[in-house]
Order: C-alpha cells, then structure tokens, then sequence
C-alpha cells in the first residue's frame, strides 16, 4: 500500500500565530472496539499527496465553513452570526445574532449562498427558513408547521426537508413556499422506516446543484438523490460497519456504544469528501480524507490527513483548483490535493 508523504510549506506570519494547544482531540480507534470490513469492490484504500499550503489562526469560534464565488462564509457558533469574509479571510460583512425575532438566529445547522448579498437560512430550534440579506432585511421567512429541522433549498420555492416523524423516524419531504404544502419523498423514507433512525441514521444534509446527499455519522450508510431525474443511489463508506444497536434506558433511548464513522462530509462537482474516523494501521490517531463519485456511489481514493496543534481537523470544505479547507480546533489550514 502507498501511502502519502506530507509535506510543509512555512506559513506566511502574517496570517498565524503559533503556539501550543494543551488540549488534543482523543481519536476514535474504531478498528479497536469494532470489526469491520473492506467494501467489496477493494479490499484497500488508494492513497495519494497532499500539500499544506498556508493557515490562518481563528479568532472567533466558526463552524459550517464554506467557500462560494469567491467569498468564504462561516456560522459563528456563539454570537448566531453568518459571517461573510474575503480571500485573505478577513470579515467584511455579518447578518443576523442570537434571538428570537425573523432577522435573529437561534441554532443554524444549513445555511447557502445566494449571490453575494443574501443567505438562505434553515434554522433548526425554530422550524423556519428564511432569505436573509447582509442588511439584515428578511426578504422571505417562514415557520413550519411540522418540526422541520434541516433543509436544502432546492430553488425559489421548492425546499427538501428534514423532520422528525413519530417513533424518532427522519422523514424527508419536498416542500412548497408558493403553495405551502408537503410532500412526502417516499422512495427516500423507506430507508428510514425503522424506530430511532433519526437517532440511528443522524447526520449531515448536503447540495450541490441537482444532487441531495445526506451522510449518516453512526451508520455505515450515505445516500446521492437527483432532485432532477429523482434517481437515488445508496453508498457505504470504505470499510462496512454494523448499524449501532439503540438501548431504552430510564424510559429514553441512547445509542449503545456507537463510536462516530466520520467527523464531517462536504461536496463538490459530482464528489463526496468525507473525514472519516476509520484509519490505518500505519497512522492510528490520524483521519482520513475519503472521495467518492455521486453519480456512481463508487470509492474513488483517499488521503492521509496530517495532525496538527496536536488535534485532528473536525470539518472541512473544498475551494477551488482540488484545494480544500480544514478547521483544527482555533486553526484554520489550506492543503492542495495531489
């Protein structure tokens, strides 16, 4: 097996801060607590380089980074905030805070883009979806009246959404701003039909252009679905794992001992990224950068990722030119994909 080598680049001082993080992300040794398997179509990861190139030290506690024509956007965690920054990474412009009312933020799991002005906002604890402007005017909002908690805008006035259905189940649906009426995605919620599997099947919902994926953190499963043709196509990630078993306890339920596969997915073109927890004999506390096509669902290579502040990066986003983004902890690091 080949694996990566990984080179250094000195970081320009202007943009970081060095110092030492007492604190070190404690990796999941998943091979050690479970047994698992290679995906049938190899029994090995492909592996190939990657380049650091430049990081920046963060100042404020952003998570969901994304880059989108030309501009970097990130949630600050604390203040409720989408920032919008430029290439260099400065802030230039904010919209929203914590609270209550239609131009305030209560706790954001999907935001997008739209143009350079404008945000498209789902908010989890609230059950609404609003377009928000870096005005802070609210040029759309709307409260659901079922518990949606995620969701893509798909266009205008057709969103895909995420709710909680009795018995814990996800439940996906399409839904209508003009009409303001659901529905159901059959074809989708019939590989969730099973009590807890919004506990189960927990995870990340992600577009980019015509396809929908949601990545489960727990499960060994991910799913592509066309919003275009509606073709859906099941994935696994490389190496099969049971589904983790769910354990009534106190008159509730929990996950019974259900290490996470993966510590973030993101999307670009027609291919998934995911930060998977599973590693290598070689480099046991270090993650790995897994690829995947979305037409196909077929494993494409991998990349070993480095650790660094003594930590591991927790979420990720592609840039442009096969260069990606990778937050660790307060730091912010730019790798180019060989």
């Amino acid at each position: 097996m080949c694996f990566s080598e990984i080179y250094f680049i000195p970081i320009l001082p202007t943009f970081v801060k060095f110092f030492n993080i007492v604190a070190a992300i404690c990796l999941l040794l998943i091979s050690a607590i479970f047994s698992c398997k290679p995906s049938e179509d190899s029994a090995e990861r492909i592996f190939s380089d990657i380049l650091i190139i430049d990081s920046i030290e963060l100042d404020l506690p952003l998570r969901r980074i994304m880059y989108k024509n030309g501009n970097y956007y990130s949630y600050d965690y604390y203040s409720k905030s989408i920032l919008k920054h430029d290439t260099n990474f400065k802030i230039i412009d904010s919209l929203g805070a914590r609270g209550e009312g239609p131009a305030e933020n209560l706790m954001v799991r999907n935001f997008q883009p739209l143009g350079s002005d404008k945000i498209r906002i789902f908010d989890t604890q609230k059950h609404a979806y609003k377009v928000q402007g870096f005005s802070d005017s609210v040029y759309l909002y709307h409260k659901f009246m079922t518990p949606v908690e995620r969701g893509v805008a798909i266009s205008e006035s057709l969103l895909l959404t995420i709710a909680s259905l009795p018995g814990s189940k996800l439940g996906f649906s399409y839904y209508d701003l003009n009409r303001l009426e659901s529905e159901s995605i059959e074809k989708i919620n019939v590989l969730f039909d099973e009590e807890n599997s919004g506990m189960i099947y927990e995870g990340k919902l992600l577009q980019e252009g015509k396809f929908v994926v949601h990545t489960s953190y727990f499960a060994d499963h991910w799913f592509v679905f066309n919003t275009v043709s509606g073709e859906l196509k099941v994935g696994s990630y490389r190496y099969e794992f049971e589904n983790p078993k769910v354990l009534e306890l106190g008159g509730g339920v929990m996950l019974d001992n259900a290490p996470e596969l993966i510590a973030d997915a993101f999307l670009y073109g027609s291919k998934l990224f995911v930060i998977s927890n599973v590693g290598e004999k070689e480099y046991p506390d270090q993650r790995v950068l897994d690829i995947y096509d979305l037409e196909t669902t077929n494993y494409i290579k991998s990349y070993i990722l480095p650790k660094l502040q003594d930590s591991a990066p927790s979420e990720g986003f592609y840039i442009e030119s096969d260069r990606i983004g990778l937050r660790y902890e307060d730091y912010l690091y730019f790798l180019q994909l060989e």
